[in-house]
């Protein structure tokens, strides 16, 4: 029955007819469980890719003849054809690919005009849709419009994937034609007309139509809801919503009208408008299943508004509802990962693949979540699932996985791995991330001094400023702006790539206002602009360069740096193991145990001690020639190995920046939270946080706003409500405003003092509901840096003296009391923490007593610093597993923590070791020594 009807539609070119009846024999041959590559199955697919085709219907045909190849199908006409479809939705690359392969299958088997034609289509693609619009579809399906109408609004929450529907003007008489067709069909036929027409992307014509439909027929349900998708389509969304509220008062009943109107406005920014009206389409729908599918684009707008917490109680009610739905498990991990709970997402994922292991977008989702949480393996694992899903699937390249993998290898130190990852992705043609992938290449091309190749991309950035506009988000302009800060600093870099070291300072060279608008990632200011002279260019011919460094000599210092490098990994999700920047700690710490062991040898010799060039030290703006080597000194060697292994890092002297800036507090700001999501490193410390906050409110019964103004809260009521609060939300009912309070400690110039250590900051994140950061900030000032400069100098000569005396238990507690201040201090934009491990090392090696041990899982070094209130509390809480037991009071020898495992280091001499000053002297040598003696020579 059903082939007679389809050779009865197709002898009279009645093409929707015949793709009823190829519908109901498809259903028949899989019921009955057809081999999937039997013969009438791919035929059945191929002759309804036809029909689809004929009436310019063409992602469903481009379906059908994906099967169609699928189960076997004649590759050459099948991919002509797939070609011819993909031409039409404007992919003309893609069309090309497709003949080609039509012709390598080719054989004399093949229709000869078939072959003639693909031959044609590749030298003039125009001509492939010769004689495919000659045919005339006759007879239409009637009352199409309410089930045909689910094309995604744009902008809105629907996830579809339809081309921009043609905006080509309607002439005259493609006006009377809509008119004439009006009159000589009934309102319903005309309707699907319409829908036909909206789902093959003439959404002007299909409006037309529709417009004659609702002038004569004004309470008809369908022509409102086709219209209504048309514009929506088209962009005019003010008169989408009108057409969606028109239906509603034909039929408040009809659920997928509320939906529709939802949708729109969701992509005008009304949320709230859109939760309303998909609410109601919720409580109008009666199965479970169209349930889900409406909560699912309720929950789409909620993650829209950052509101991750209902989000995910609205999705897991989904999964209760209907659990086979991968849209719905996908939006689940996204949100879960949004919260910051990385393993519930990624769990959510899993579920997804589960009942689709071909859905790419929730392999690359999880990729993305385990780098985040810094699982190298299992995300490159999860990448090569999502790219065998994506080449069996077919379609565009997923270019924000290239991103995430070369961001992951980047924040490894492998950038020639990520710089292979970005042209992968730059190569393709489709690419909405090409500001992004053009960045980040041009980042590690500078990190690994291939200076000409970053300036080409940074140049390339800037480029972008002429097309970006307010709806790319505030990111990708500040990488506009940055691709300038950065310019400017390759440049910089480049120019003193064979000056020795110890001679320049990048922090005293740059200009202070250009250092501040890096920082703060705004673009150039009038200010920079009239007072910065540009740097000058990368002159055409280059001499050959100099000598490297003996290679021995180098090797050596490598494969130690590299050890010691090791002892600086956190254990802790979101810390990936960055091994370029575990080198330059390692280089940094031989190079300060050296200069340390030389200034006490020197001074127990009676002699002078190390003496430092003022023109490379950052300290050294008010002095000439040489001077005493300081606490700063030996900072600024910490300091130049971390600036030189990521210069895309911001790892400046705050002391340095503006005076006005200096003066006003810049500092460090690291959330724990903020708004619902919590950071991947740092959440581990919230509650100990949290606890400290409560601690510090009820013994001095006030916060501080942020003009600094007290704000008491030294009510009973008040107390009672900060020993009982749980979550930062309650902790904001009882200060009622953004506020903060300041862990207070104890001062070593001034004993009876105290400083202002870190501030604990609980602000409401405007905007986003329920959103809240916590965060620990340390505003930087004159005065501050100057109490903290007394205590640092003081401690740094404990040091020095207890060094001298070879005193190994004074010699820890003074080293872990420098450390401790420099954590509290904060003197840099970033990169205290790290600087303060890395000095750690340095000083005990220096003293003898060298560091075996790795951080323990889920532990900080930095963080136990900057909670506590006394230097002794820090040092004794490190003598319970890192000193080693020689330097550890008697009662504390022998403990250990959990994981804290012994790395088998053998630490030899310093002095034993190569000279790092002397052997990498020039940046040209550090770069090249980052690299790896195999890399090429810069």
């Amino acid at each position: 029955m059903a082939q007679e009807q389809y050779l009865s539609a197709l002898s009279s070119l009645n093409f929707s007819a015949a793709v009823k009846a190829l519908d109901n024999l498809l259903k028949s041959q899989l019921n009955e469980g057809t081999d999937p590559k039997d013969r009438n199955l791919r035929q059945l697919y191929y002759n309804r890719g036809l029909c689809y085709q004929k009436l310019e219907l063409h992602r469903k045909a481009l379906k059908d003849f994906d099967a169609a190849l699928e189960a076997g199908a004649s590759a050459t006409k099948t991919y002509f054809r797939r070609g011819q479809v993909q031409y039409a939705l404007g992919k003309e690359e893609h069309a090309k690919k497709s003949w080609r392969k039509a012709l390598q299958g080719a054989s004399v088997e093949d229709d000869g005009d078939v072959v003639w034609s693909i031959s044609a289509a590749l030298a003039d693609p125009g001509s492939c849709l010769a004689g495919l619009k000659d045919a005339q579809i006759k007879n239409p399906t009637a009352g199409g419009a309410a089930k045909n109408s689910n094309a995604p609004i744009p902008g809105g929450t629907g996830s579809g994937g339809q081309d921009p529907p043609s905006t080509s003007k309607n002439s005259t008489s493609d006006f009377s034609k809509a008119r004439d067709l009006v009159k000589i069909m009934q309102p319903q036929e005309a309707v699907g007309v319409a829908v036909e027409k909206v789902n093959a992307g003439k959404c002007e014509e299909a409006e037309e139509i529709l417009n004659e439909v609702i002038l004569k027929h004004p309470s008809e349900l369908g022509a409102w809801v086709a219209r209504g998708t048309a514009r929506a389509l088209m962009r005019k969304l003010e008169d989408a919503v009108q057409d969606f509220s028109a239906a509603i008062n034909v039929f408040p009943q009809y659920p997928d009208t509320w939906k529709r109107r939802g949708q729109a406005k969701s992509a005008l920014g009304d949320n709230q408008g859109a939760l309303e009206d998909l609410q109601k389409c919720i409580d109008l729908l009666k199965t479970p299943k169209e349930k889900a599918e409406a909560m699912i684009e309720k929950s789409m707008v909620l993650q829209k508004l950052k509101d991750f917490r209902k989000a995910v109680v609205e999705l897991e009610q989904v999964s209760k509802l209907n659990d086979g739905i991968v849209q719905a498990w996908n939006l689940l991990g996204l949100c879960k990962t949004s919260l910051g709970d990385i393993q519930e997402g990624v769990a959510s994922y899993k579920k997804a693949l589960a009942i689709d292991p071909n859905h790419k977008e929730s392999w690359f989702n999880m990729c993305q979540a385990l780098k985040e949480a810094g699982f190298v393996k299992e995300a490159e694992q999860a990448y090569r699932k999502g790219r065998e899903a994506e080449r069996r699937k077919g379609g565009a390249k997923h270019i924000g996985a290239y991103r995430v993998m070369a961001s992951m290898h980047q924040g490894m130190g492998q950038h020639k791995k990520a710089i292979q990852f970005l042209d992968e992705a730059l190569s393709q043609q489709e690419n909405d991330q090409d500001l992004e992938c053009c960045f980040l290449r041009a980042a590690c091309y500078h990190a690994t001094g291939r200076h000409e190749e970053a300036l080409k991309d940074y140049m390339r950035c800037l480029e972008f400023e002429k097309r970006i506009t307010a709806e790319d988000g505030l990111d990708r302009h500040q990488l506009v702006v940055l691709a300038f800060y950065q310019k400017e600093l390759a440049l910089y870099a480049r120019h003193k790539l064979d000056v020795p070291i110890s001679t320049f300072c990048l922090d005293r060279d740059i200009s202070p206002v250009f250092k501040e608008l890096w920082c703060k990632k705004v673009g150039p200011t009038s200010r920079l602009i009239s007072s910065y002279t540009l740097q000058q260019p990368i002159p055409a011919s280059l001499p050959a360069p100099p000598p490297p460094p003996p290679r021995d000599s180098v090797q050596a210092l490598i494969n130690l740096a590299d050890q010691i490098g090791s002892l600086l990994q956190n254990h802790h999700q979101g810390f990936l193991p960055n091994k370029r920047q575990q080198r330059a700690a390692g280089l940094a710490v031989i190079e300060l145990a050296q200069a340390v062991r030389l200034d006490v040898q020197a001074r127990k010799n009676g002699e002078q001690g190390l003496q430092v060039d003022a023109s490379g030290a950052s300290g050294g703006k008010e002095k000439s020639g040489f001077y005493p080597f300081g606490w700063r000194d030996a900072m600024d060697i910490i300091v130049k190995w971390r600036q030189l292994s990521e210069p895309n890092d911001q790892v400046v002297w705050v002391d340095l920046l503006t005076p006005s800036e200096f003066a006003a507090g810049f500092g460090s700001h690291t959330p724990m939270f903020s708004g619902q999501t919590k950071c991947v490193r740092y959440y581990m410390n919230f509650e100990r946080a949290f606890k400290k906050q409560k601690e510090i409110l009820l013994k001095c019964g006030k916060a501080f706003n942020a003009q600094n103004e007290a704000i008491m809260v030294d009510s009973p009521q008040q107390q009672e409500a900060i020993r009982n609060a749980k979550v930062a939300g309650d902790m904001y009912a009882v200060i009622k405003e953004d506020a903060w309070v300041v862990v207070p400690i104890q001062s070593l110039a001034q004993p009876d003092a105290e400083m202002e250590g870190t501030r604990l900051t609980l602000v409401n994140v405007p905007n986003q509901p329920d959103g809240y950061e916590f965060s620990i900030r340390t505003p930087v000032t004159p005065a501050r840096w100057d109490l903290f400069e007394a205590d640092l100098s003081l401690a740094w000569g404990k040091v020095i003296s207890n060094l001298s005396a070879g005193d190994p238990v004074l010699s820890a507690r003074s080293i872990l009391t420098f450390v401790y201040y420099w954590y509290n201090f904060m003197p840099l934009a970033r990169g205290t923490a790290a600087s303060g491990h890395a000095t750690l090392l340095a000083l005990f090696w220096a003293a003898g007593m060298p560091v075996t041990r790795g951080i323990p899982p889920n532990y900080q070094i930095d963080w136990e610093a900057i909670l506590e209130q006394h230097p002794n509390i820090f040092a004794n809480e490190l003598c319970q597993w890192m000193v080693p037991d020689v330097g550890r009071p008697q009662h504390l020898r022998g403990a250990t923590k959990k994981g804290a495992e012994d790395s088998g280091i053998k630490f030899p001499d310093p002095m034993e070791v190569p000279r790092v000053s002397e052997i990498l002297a020039t940046m040209r040598d550090r770069i090249e020594a980052l690299n790896g003696p195999d890399a090429p020579r810069i």
